[in-house]
């Protein structure tokens, strides 16, 4: 099958939904990047360990779940040759997409890059045509889980993620321990072009050579410390480390 770097999708509304509403569905965004194959094994994985994990539950909690962490671990760089030396290694991906706590072996699966960084800059009102209007500008410290083009990063937010209790507000002059994904990224801003325009040009993402992200996790960073994680640091660290070497394999 012939692989596609970019691929132009069209959206005619004759409906009287909403525009505001409208998204790239998982499963047609992984086959216009070119992961068509990936994301079908992906789903078959995710589905028959869901049904062993969770059984007796209808077709759409399998599905639902299966076409959307596909695409999230697929943007993050982990192919369905992973899922055999990750559980070898004691990562359970079921786990990683379903429990609400889980070590950072399991979180940095849905992230693709792991970084210990203090903000430097953030910049408000400043929209793009991407959706987001507040950019976040960090100064890596240790990559400690995938790796980047640069020492500086981007991270895109909108406004109302910065909400005074929002727990994904990173602050100037603070350190913070970053689980980051240039993957879903791209298909927040290609769903918002979409949104607006009934088109969008997706690409597959470069792992490794962006620059500019969203936020899964951040866990402040204080004397030697991590900030709402019942995990240290070394711990974390030899966790997110173990990851990075199996998905480099």
């Amino acid at each position: 099958m012939k692989r596609a770097l970019t691929f132009v999708i069209i959206f005619h509304c004759f409906c009287s939904l909403k525009a505001q509403y409208l998204q790239i569905g998982h499963d047609e965004y992984l086959d216009a990047i070119g992961f068509e194959d990936e994301g079908i094994v992906m789903r078959s994985i995710l589905n028959a360990g869901l049904k062993d994990r969770f059984p007796d539950q209808d077709v759409e909690f399998y599905n639902q779940r299966s076409s959307f962490f596909s695409m999230v671990l697929l943007l993050s760089g982990v192919m369905p040759f992973h899922i055999y030396p990750l559980e070898e290694n004691g990562i359970d991906i079921i786990h990683a997409i379903t429990a609400d706590i889980r070590p950072f072996s399991e979180q940095s699966l849905l992230a693709d890059i792991a970084v210990l960084a203090e903000v430097i800059n953030i910049e408000t009102g400043k929209p793009d045509d991407d959706g987001f209007d507040v950019t976040v500008t960090i100064k890596a410290e240790q990559f400690l889980k995938g790796n980047a083009p640069a020492d500086t990063l981007y991270i895109r937010q909108r406004n109302l993620s910065r909400l005074s209790d929002s727990t994904t507000r990173p602050e100037t002059g603070n350190t913070y321990l970053f689980l980051l994904s240039s993957g879903i990224y791209l298909y927040q801003s290609a769903s918002y072009i979409f949104r607006e325009t009934g088109e969008a040009e997706v690409r597959r993402p470069y792992i490794g050579r962006e620059n500019t992200f969203v936020i899964y996790r951040i866990y402040p960073f204080r004397n030697g410390r991590l900030q709402f994680s019942n995990q240290d640091f070394e711990a974390a660290k030899r966790d997110l480390r173990m990851t990075d070497r199996i998905l480099k394999r």
